[in-house]
């Protein structure tokens, strides 16, 4: 359901921020026992390398690739972060990290904590994920079922470093990171040295409360060079700054009500029981509380005087927690290395909603709202639950050391991941509003004298691939390579509906099964030791599934028929990418200037989506709808003009539309129409820069300016296009958005 002037805010939308924290690393470099394929070598070097000759930019190493290489030799378009980056650019959850991302478009959703994410244009929020989130080498996204589900992401905190890979990961990644990936790698544990991280903070927000957190990491030998332990504890309050007024009673309000409580826990032990041999057990835990939605009624709000009203009748807490226990396996065998991860991911999600709107708009659309309200009593809820129980295992064998000839990967992948959506609504006064028995009126009852709508929907997905990619040189300098990931994959799905907003009890069940095929080419160009020159065409996708069938319900045939449609489709088809980019890694002036550069056109096929709700009938349906295409481009560059001074630009650029309309025969209306957007903002642009200088107190110092936007999408959608019964004159696009961040502060040894 759509709400006229209804938006919702990250956390990075407060107003005014003023902070004083700190955070500390104590760090040893990771010696090769303890570096697992996930971080082999991965600890960033500092932002700026002092050497005997002019200071030089310092590189991050990444496994994008799955073996571990420096950035600049990477052929893929990748912007990584390590912790010490995150740090300094005030990175404290993913609406944060994404917001600093040129090429990625991250909102939520204002169910909750649901958001959408989208890499170069393409994202949905129907159907199974289109980016691939990785914890370690453990998938953790979500299939969206409904209001109840989506992704969730591990709190930025003692990381190794984010990568974010952008275009379709298929060969490697396998489903879901059809428009990219992103992989938060976990700190392992040392086997020889001792290391530790902290990192605290408080902060007040103009027109909210107070924020802070507090947070420690340690680990090292327990026996040393045979057993170490990495543990790290974790705990944030973000204040809110919303307040809920209650838009029928004044007296009904909350101050500060989007507050978020978040709790991270992480235990790893590092085993070597025999040289070459790593094995490395570890479990995360992590929970979310949010007291209240960061929804926004721009009606009664007023951002100039830092005022954000939500003008829902009650607050509306979700929960999101889940448990990862891994086991890693690295094993030297000479010329090769055997990898294996096994993982089991266990997410629990419950929220519990005001849905006074959805009454209004579900059972009397047009009607006065104040005559629910002079009801006596009145209430309506919809609480709504989503769980993820996740086994994953993968298994590679590739060759063991970089820059040879032939670098090669292969592998087998197995995940078997369920999923449970479930939603009730409690509208207990409806039979009052209409001042009839609800029976009478939608044919059914209540269940239980308060329920109108319960859906019960498990679903499973079960995926077997085999995959491989290697890299050949050729002569000095030129490369190529050739990848290709065959999987079979199988939807399954059960639902039970019940509730007169359900048209009676019903249940039903489908299911799909595919085997596709995702390769990839590339050619490389290494110029000289500061100088790469990339092309490749790589194939993404996602699987299908299935849909319940549409109830009997007042105006539904009639919807379908305007379509052109007898029915719902019982089944969907997995969609695609392909996509064709070149790119470019130079490092320039010595070191002083690094410039990553990358033109992209994606062309994406058969696609999932939802028809919205139908006119008169509030049921919606997934189907494979045409085709659209993405095209644009993504610039980094970082420059060291001074040895004391660091400057950093990125800008993206992203042209997403559909590329063909769709009607169905006889229908009066356009299912997709071309040239409508695909949503996110076309231009996004990340400005950085530093100075360090010495301090009064003899320590160093620094001042930092941390500048991101977002540009407006004016495109055309099915919410401002008039031929569409999904139209809304007081919807608006999302707006362009600017931020500064402003820090100045010292570091202090160690």
């Amino acid at each position: 359901m759509r709400l006229i002037g209804i938006s919702s805010l990250g956390s990075r939308a407060a107003p005014l921020l003023l902070a004083l924290g700190c955070c500390a690393a104590m760090a040893a470099p990771a010696d090769p026992a303890s570096s697992a394929d996930q971080n082999a070598g991965s600890e960033a070097s500092a932002p700026v390398t002092e050497q005997a000759g002019p200071a030089t930019l310092g590189e991050i190493t990444v496994t994008a690739t799955r073996v571990a290489e420096p950035l600049s030799r990477v052929p893929i378009s990748i912007a990584a972060y390590s912790q010490e980056t995150l740090d300094r650019e005030g990175v404290r959850s993913a609406d944060d990290l994404f917001a600093l991302t040129p090429g990625v478009s991250f909102d939520r959703n204002g169910f909750g904590l649901q958001s959408t994410i989208s890499i170069r244009g393409i994202e949905s929020d129907v159907g199974s994920a289109t980016t691939g989130i990785y914890i370690d080498d453990t998938p953790i996204e979500a299939r969206n079922l409904g209001n109840s589900s989506g992704n969730t992401y591990p709190i930025i905190f003692d990381l190794d470093r984010v990568e974010v890979l952008r275009g379709p990961q298929g060969t490697l990644f396998g489903a879901a990171s059809e428009g990219g990936t992103v992989r938060f790698i976990t700190r392992q544990p040392s086997l020889t040295e001792y290391s530790g991280y902290g990192r605290a903070e408080v902060a007040e927000t103009q027109g909210g409360t107070p924020s802070y957190e507090y947070g420690a990491a340690a680990g090292g030998p327990i026996i040393d060079g045979t057993l170490g332990f990495r543990l790290s504890v974790y705990h944030r309050r973000d204040g809110g700054y919303i307040d809920r007024d209650h838009f029928l009673d004044p007296a009904d309000t909350e101050l500060h009500s989007n507050y978020v409580d978040s709790t991270a826990l992480r235990l790893a032990f590092g085993w070597s029981p025999v040289e070459g041999l790593l094995i490395t057990p570890s479990v995360l835990f992590q929970q979310v509380y949010q007291h209240d939605t960061p929804t926004v009624w721009s009606i009664f709000s007023d951002p100039s005087s830092e005022r954000y009203i939500s003008g829902n009748g009650s607050d509306s807490p979700s929960h999101d927690r889940f448990a990862l226990p891994a086991l890693a396996v690295k094993w030297n065998l000479g010329p090769v290395a055997l990898l294996s991860n096994t993982s089991y991911f266990d997410r629990r999600e419950a929220s519990d909603y005001d849905y006074t709107l959805f009454d209004i708009s579900y059972f009397a659309p047009g009607g006065d709202p104040a005559v629910f309200y002079s009801i006596p009593g009145y209430y309506s809820r919809s609480p709504q639950g989503n769980i993820q129980r996740n086994f994953t295992q993968e298994l590679r064998l590739q060759s063991a050391t970089a820059g040879g000839r032939l670098t090669w990967t292969a592998g087998v992948f197995y995940s078997d991941a369920s999923q449970l959506a479930l939603e009730t609504v409690e509208s207990p006064f409806i039979g009052d509003y209409f001042g009839a028995p609800v029976e009478a009126i939608f044919g059914y009852p209540l269940i239980n004298g308060t329920i109108a709508y319960i859906d019960d929907f498990d679903d499973k997905d079960v995926e077997t691939a085999g995959f491989a990619n290697a890299t050949l040189k050729i002569v000095d300098g030129l490369k190529v390579t050739a990848g290709v990931r065959v999987s079979r994959t199988r939807f399954s799905f059960t639902e039970h509906k019940d509730g007169p907003a359900a048209g009676g009890p019903s249940s039903s069940a489908g299911g799909e099964a595919e085997s596709p095929v995702t390769p990839k080419l590339g050619i490389e160009w290494q110029a000289d030791s500061s100088d790469l020159y990339y092309a490749s065409a790589a194939k993404g996708y996602r699987v299908g599934g299935a849909n319940p069938p549409i109830p009997s319900y007042p105006g539904c045939d009639a919807a379908l028929a305007s379509l052109g449609l007898q029915s719902a489709p019982l089944t969907y088809k997995s969609d695609s990418t392909w996509s064709y980019e070149v790119g470019a890694k130079n490092r320039l002036a010595g070191g002083a200037i690094a410039l990553d550069s990358s033109i992209y056109y994606i062309d994406w096929r058969n696609i999932i989506q939802a028809i919205p709700a139908l006119a008169q009938c509030p049921f919606s349906f997934t189907t494979n709808l045409g085709g659209a295409f993405s095209k644009g481009f993504d610039l980094q560059a970082q420059f060291l003009p001074l040895s004391s001074v660091t400057l950093g630009v990125a800008v993206g650029y992203n042209d997403a539309k559909y590329s063909k309309t769709v009607r169905a025969a006889g229908a009066t209306q356009d299912l997709v129409t071309a040239g409508h957007t695909l949503g996110g903002a076309p231009w996004t642009l990340t400005g950085t820069g530093e100075y360090r200088f010495q301090g009064f107190i003899g320590r160093e110092m620094y001042a930092h300016a941390l500048m991101i936007y977002h540009s407006q999408n004016n495109g055309r959608t099915a919410f401002n296009d008039p031929s569409y019964n999904t139209y809304d004159p007081l919807v608006p696009n999302p707006y362009p958005t600017t931020e500064l961040d402003l820090r100045l502060g010292t570091r202090l040894d160690d």
